[in-house]
Parts: structure tokens; C-alpha cells; sequence
């Protein structure tokens, strides 16, 4: 069964967690029956000052994984509990950058690498945002499928992810994803005019068509995004490049 310190940190009663720590024998990383730990426990529920709590304790370690391999940075994200994302970068900061370490993963049922790229792919803008200021995070990083964090807020429509991506200094949006779409084309596909502008400020090639030789105009074009048409064209898309056996016009 569970301990007097995981049910404290499930209830989230702070002043007894941090009693209980002070105990010579406690131990901070005992398991539960699928292997969470108090810090994920914590994570989790979005117990920021329990979290804190366990941090300070001279054992914790806050790299263990459960059975799914999953950390408790992972549970905090998937959660959405930025503070605690945040808190426990901070932490990683401090000793070593062990918990960078760890956000590789894999998830059976969502398929992604790392924090950032889960944060992108359901659209926390805030995880993305906090993430990107943390040394270790690499926001080229891709998962398993070839994706990275911002062909994963463009496919899902997450526009305020995709513009704090761009944003960052080491971004690089002229990679493409397993079907040859670079975010130039998933943009143009999807109507994002704003996006479009910024990527082509950025320097990205209007021309470079996917694995069906499919040109970010094409898709402006079929899809009757007018704006879009124009501000290609502006930047050098070429019109008779051919679809097949046929051009966009």
C-alpha cells in the first residue's frame, strides 16, 4: 500500500509533507504499485509548494521514471502545470541538468520525445514559452514519427505556439516533416497568413514542394487562401512549377 508521505502529497497537505521529511528514515523516492514517485505524485496533481518541498530533500531524485517512463517533469507537462515545469528546470539548472537528461521519452499512446514537443502538440503555449528559455531545450528536437514542436502546433492548429517558436534564435523552419511539408507549405495549407509572413521573413523558400511535389502555393491556391496567394508570389514562388502534369493555374 501507500506510504503516510504519499498520501499526504496526494492530499496536498504541505505543513505534514514537510514534517514527514524531516524524518531520518524517510524515504522521498518510494514507488508506488505503477512505480510513481512522491514527485510525481506532486507534478501531477499541481502541488507547486510540495514539489518545492521534496526538491530541498537531500535524496531526491527527480529523474526516476514510472513503468510508462514517464518523469515527474513529464506528468507536470502533460498537465499543463507550468510552475512546476519551470521549477523543476530551475532545479535541473542547479544540479548538474540531470533532468535534461530524462526528456527523452517515449509514450506508446502519443508518440513524442520530449517535453516540448508534447507542450506544442496539445497546445500549451506557456509550457512552450517557459521551456524555450531553459538552456538544454533544443527546439529542432524530433519525435520518433520525424515531427518537431512547431510541425506539431501547425498541423494542430496551435498558432499561438507556432509564433513563440519562431521566435527563438535556434528555430529552424525549413526542415520538413516525414511527407516533405516544411511549415512554409503546412502554413499555406492551413490559411495561417500571419505565419506565412513570418516564415518568409525568415528566409523560407517558397518553392520547395514536398514528396508530392506539392508547393506551399499549391495549397494556398486549392484551398483559396487569396492573402496568402499574393504574398508568395511577392516572395518568388514560381507559378508554373507543375502539380503532376498540371500547374496552378
Amino acid at each position: 500500500g501507500n506510504t503516510v508521505l504519499m498520501w499526504a502529497v496526494n492530499k496536498g497537505l504541505t505543513e505534514i509533507v514537510t514534517e514527514l521529511l524531516k524524518h531520518e528514515k524517510i524515504d522521498p523516492n518510494i514507488k508506488d504499485i505503477t512505480g510513481d514517485t512522491t514527485l510525481m505524485w506532486a507534478a501531477r496533481k499541481g502541488h507547486t509548494d510540495i514539489v518545492m518541498e521534496l526538491l530541498k530533500h537531500e535524496k531526491i531524485d527527480p529523474t526516476l521514471e514510472n513503468q510508462f517512463g514517464h518523469t515527474a517533469l513529464v506528468s507536470a507537462a502533460k498537465q499543463a502545470h507550468t510552475e512546476i515545469v519551470m521549477t523543476l528546470l530551475e532545479h535541473d539548472k542547479e544540479h548538474d541538468n540531470k533532468i535534461a537528461s530524462t526528456l527523452s521519452w517515449i509514450d506508446p499512446a502519443i508518440n513524442l520525445d520530449n517535453t516540448i514537443l508534447i507542450a506544442a502538440k496539445i497546445g500549451h503555449t506557456e509550457i512552450v514559452k517557459k521551456l524555450l528559455k531553459h538552456e538544454k531545450i533544443d527546439p529542432n528536437i524530433r519525435d520518433t514519427s520525424r515531427n518537431t514542436a512547431l510541425m506539431w502546433a501547425l498541423r494542430n492548429g496551435h498558432t499561438e505556439s507556432v509564433k513563440v517558436l519562431l521566435k527563438h534564435k535556434d528555430i529552424n523552419p525549413h526542415l520538413k516533416d516525414p511527407f516533405g511539408n516544411t511549415a512554409l507549405i503546412l502554413a499555406a495549407k492551413k490559411g495561417y497568413t500571419e505565419i506565412v509572413m513570418t516564415l518568409l521573413a525568415k528566409g523560407a523558400a517558397p518553392n520547395i514542394p514536398n514528396k508530392d511535389n506539392d508547393t506551399a502555393l499549391f495549397f494556398a491556391t486549392i484551398n483559396g487562401h487569396t492573402k496568402i496567394v499574393t504574398e508568395l508570389l511577392a516572395h518568388g514562388a514560381d507559378p508554373n512549377m507543375p502539380r503532376c502534369d498540371k500547374t496552378v493555374l
